[in-house]
């Protein structure tokens, strides 16, 4: 290397030292911006403890990462900020409350993904065998919160749920949107030792196809969670469970295969119970309890009201009333909060068509869960 080539490497390490150093100094001054926003946040939950508002606030955050993102003129692309804040906002909820959260154990499944998606990973986890367990502790005071499956867009509705909610006195705070990518675990690691695939009803659904293609006429047994069925296939070397990577590193198993859902989108949505009613965001969904009468008519009358006030229906369930014979229970979903006054408006005139009409709650709809950002249009 001659003198001049040394002279200019000399040069560009000084560079990229001087770099170096100014990067340092900004950390430094990042962090202690940081531990500022959180004092801030640390604040902010002692208010709304005191205003019994909710710690999670998701019309507030996605308003963030619009003006953040409408002020961004530099090398950062959108998804770079929404990825940073959305990790703030994470640290946020954490310091403001850490509430007792039931949900459908034991750990390692998808409702644990969401539960700790929705309050952070402070919330001190209960963990239930059984969904009626879930409801139980919420009522009993065991937990102060409970998330549960509600519906997968592969399988369609968790018709416990619906039927648990219908006869539950609990308010609809929140909802969580989760990707759900299946793997086959084992004790073995290995496909040629399965004589037996155990998973969640909804999970083995999920994964239909999959299973007829590599392991025909191996039995499958349904378990009461995911996370339950790799529990099992820990001290049973010839079953293989349907649960999640979170769950092989919990119990210690081997992934057989990764990505075994039929359809790669495949998402569940989640619904958060108890809490204090959210106060309207601008992008809301109200969840109805609907009982008719068996008259002619009724039903239609029902969506005339949400039609002629103009309202989206999200999403539409029908589960048999255990007191009446061929009468049904009708669980819907509207886009918009019971405050604003077009659905407040409709849900006054349903009320006066039906036998009895109840708002399970009104909440923010979740954006989702993709990193791109949550808009309001979509």
């Amino acid at each position: 290397m001659s003198h001049t080539d040394v002279s200019v490497a000399a040069s560009l390490d000084d560079e990229l030292e001087r770099h170096r150093a100014n990067i340092d100094t900004i950390d430094n001054e990042l962090l202690a911006l940081i531990h500022a926003r959180v004092q801030e946040a640390r604040e902010i939950g002692q208010l709304k403890r005191h205003l019994g508002q909710p710690v999670y606030q998701p019309g507030r955050e996605a308003a963030i990462l619009r003006k953040l993102c409408a002020q961004s003129g530099g090398t950062l692309r959108e998804q770079h900020i929404a990825s940073i804040w959305r990790a703030l906002f994470q640290a946020n909820r954490e310091v403001q409350q850490t509430p007792r959260v039931a949900f459908l154990g034991p750990r390692g499944t998808y409702t644990e993904q969401a539960m700790q998606r929705y309050f952070g990973t402070t919330a001190q986890p209960v963990a239930c065998d059984t969904l009626d367990a879930v409801f139980a502790s919420l009522a009993d005071g065991r937990a102060e919160r409970a998330v549960v499956p509600i519906e997968n867009s592969t399988e369609g509705t968790v018709m416990h749920t619906v039927d648990l909610l219908i006869d539950a006195e609990v308010q609809v705070s929140g909802e969580v949107v989760l990707p759900v990518s299946h793997c086959l675990l084992s004790a073995s690691g290995s496909l040629q030792d399965v004589d037996g695939v155990l998973g969640h009803e909804q999970a083995l659904a999920q994964c239909r196809d999959w299973l007829d293609t590599h392991l025909p006429g191996v039995r499958r047994e349904a378990r009461a969670s995911n996370a339950a069925a790799a529990r099992q296939a820990v001290d049973t070397p010839a079953c293989a469970a349907i649960a999640s990577e979170q769950a092989a590193h919990q119990y210690g198993l081997q992934i057989v295969a990764r990505a075994i859902q039929d359809q790669p989108d495949n998402r569940t949505r989640f619904l958060v119970l108890g809490g204090s009613p959210p106060e309207p965001t601008g992008y809301d969904r109200t969840s109805l309890v609907v009982e008719l009468s068996n008259q002619v008519g009724s039903l239609a009358q029902i969506f005339d009201a949400i039609a002629r006030h103009r309202i989206s229906v999200l999403w539409l369930e029908t589960r048999p009333r255990k007191t009446a014979r061929w009468a049904y229970h009708f669980i819907v979903d509207l886009l918009g909060h019971h405050g604003d006054r077009n659905v407040a408006a409709a849900i006054e005139e349903i009320r006066s068509i039906a036998e009895h009409a109840r708002v399970l709650g009104s909440y923010p709809c979740a954006p989702d869960a993709d990193p791109a950002l949550p808009s309001p249009d979509a």
